[in-house]
């Protein structure tokens, strides 16, 4: 063991019974999901050490089922995220295909990708994010996996440029809206159709969409025959920010023949017959 790695044990083992009740509960749920000493400094990089800095820090955590260094914003929304996703082991129900493509809607920061990446290392997936500094720190975890391609856009139900509605957000809530005379566009829309034709033969084997809102764009489109090539869907219901949202997404997938699921914030929809 490094010395840096020895004062990070020493600093966390001493430091841990004298944090109050609710930083020992935090502290007990890193070590549960990913280990003694990787829970450890993961906690460490991501709530210790950021409490010493007045700044956010880039930190760069080890998690068991991840094979690459996990990169995360300190003091914003991605460690949040980061413990949403991997103390629930996120997306790890059974599914009756092995996928092949793979689309994460709404990537943030890619934590998702990772997790398909490493679960589905044959899996082509296909991230996309559209708030400029999140698809930064999308590139950066995501560069050593060949199978991930990051596209920087907006899912949308048309071509358009498309606008941050508050761009002083949190970085894992910035909502979308069609650009005009008085909003700057900062990215172009992508629709399901396009996404699709990347495919080109093969169907969407799982689609996770965390795109704060937009789904109610997505699903309340007449034209919702796209959902006949998808096979599973993750998506995360917005209706706090936007109305309407679940109506939608229920009157559209409810045409076709899923099972419904929950998987976290995520209501899980997985065909286990084909349609008609």
């Amino acid at each position: 063991m490094n010395d840096e790695k020895k004062q990070i044990r020493n600093l966390t083992k001493s430091w841990f019974w004298i944090l109050s009740q609710s930083r020992r509960r935090m502290a007990r749920r890193y070590r549960k999901a990913f280990g003694k000493d990787a829970g450890r400094e993961a906690y460490y990089q991501l709530r210790l050490r950021p409490e010493r800095s007045a700044k956010s820090l880039c930190a760069a955590v080890r998690i068991p089922q991840i094979a690459t260094p996990v990169y995360s914003r300190t003091k914003t929304s991605d460690v949040e995220i980061l413990e949403q996703l991997f103390f629930a082991h996120a997306f790890n129900l059974p599914l009756p295909i092995e996928p092949k493509v793979i689309v994460d809607g709404g990537a943030n920061v890619g934590y998702a990708s990772l997790i398909f990446a490493n679960r589905y290392p044959q899996a082509r997936i296909i991230a996309i994010e559209p708030e400029l500094s999140n698809f930064e720190m999308l590139r950066r975890n995501t560069e050593a996996y060949p199978n991930i391609e990051i596209i920087h856009a907006a899912l949308w139900n048309q071509k358009t440029s498309l606008s941050v509605i508050d761009p002083d957000a949190l970085k894992s809530s910035f909502q979308m809206q069609v650009a005009d005379s008085m909003t700057a566009a900062t990215c172009p829309s992508i629709t399901m159709p396009e996404i699709l034709a990347m495919c080109g033969p093969l169907q969407i084997d799982i689609l996770k969409l965390d795109i704060e809102g937009a789904e109610k764009e997505i699903f309340s489109d007449p034209d919702d025959t796209w959902l006949k090539q998808v096979n599973v869907l993750f998506v995360e219901l917005h209706e706090r920010y936007v109305t309407g949202c679940g109506k939608a997404f229920f009157a559209a997938t409810g045409k076709y023949n899923f099972n419904f699921l929950r998987d976290g914030e995520y209501e899980c929809l997985i065909r286990f017959a084909p349609e008609e």
